[in-house]
């Protein structure tokens, strides 16, 4: 059947959905509640399943996507799929087919990184720190599994505890110098509460130990730590001199 989507927003797709008789369920299932987040090709709503009786976040293709965009779609939420991460995404259903393409993933409370960065919200740098090992570990989860991540901001979810990556991708995994780099940027984005940082501003008044493991994250690569491994290692250690990392 071709793909009959015209239109991402939620209020237009779910009347030109053939075959629902409840023009709010995706599906048969899934009742569409908020929008969650936009983007470029997907648009990500909270909705609720009526069979399992709990809330999840359905991740929407747009309706224009090309049947290559379907397929890449397809095989990236295959890959989330496959993963056992605390800090990765969980998906619980894929479907691309009967002119309607989404994800149900689990729900998780929180916000966006570029969301959070836009209102320029410091984070105390302990916590900013907590955030950053756990996009590490994500990160390792992710190329264990031989596959690779967008670390785009609007790919990394602040909860209240946790963060959470969505972009991986069904593809192999990217250099990782590139990756620890990224994850040094990130550390500072979060330390400073904006996106726009300089590499010059890693003298601010937040801990040394902190300020030492962005500057090796982002240093030149043969100045840089070799691995996600070592630069997790620094500072989960940092964390747990300050006794800043829970057990």
């Amino acid at each position: 059947m071709p793909y009959l989507l015209s239109q991402a927003t939620w209020g237009v797709w779910l009347e030109t959905l053939v075959g629902v008789v409840n023009p709010r369920l995706l599906g048969g299932r899934y009742e569409m509640r908020a929008s969650i987040a936009r983007g470029t090709r997907s648009d990500v709503f909270l909705a609720y399943d009526r069979r399992l009786e709990r809330d999840v976040a359905v991740k929407l293709l747009d309706g224009n996507a090309t049947p290559a965009i379907l397929e890449s779609f397809r095989r990236d939420m295959l890959a989330l799929a496959s993963l056992d991460s605390d800090h990765v995404a969980t998906v619980f259903d894929v479907v691309v087919g009967d002119g309607v393409a989404f994800a149900v993933l689990r729900h998780r409370e929180g916000e966006p990184l570029d969301r959070v960065l836009a209102t320029e919200r410091a984070h105390e740098p302990t916590r900013a720190a907590r955030f950053a090992l756990d996009v590490l570990r994500g990160l390792q989860a992710v190329r264990r599994h031989r596959l690779s991540c967008d670390l785009a901001l609007a790919h990394v979810v602040l909860a209240e505890h946790r963060a959470y990556l969505f972009g991986v991708k069904a593809r192999p995994p990217t250099d990782e110098a590139a990756d620890v780099a990224r994850c040094g940027l990130l550390f500072l984005q979060l330390v400073l509460g904006r996106a726009d940082v300089r590499h010059d501003e890693l003298d601010r008044t937040f801990p040394a130990a902190f300020g030492a493991i962005i500057a090796a994250a982002i240093a030149p690569p043969l100045r840089r730590y070799p691995s996600l491994a070592e630069m997790t290692t620094a500072l989960g250690g940092a964390l747990r001199q300050m006794d800043a990392l829970p057990v």
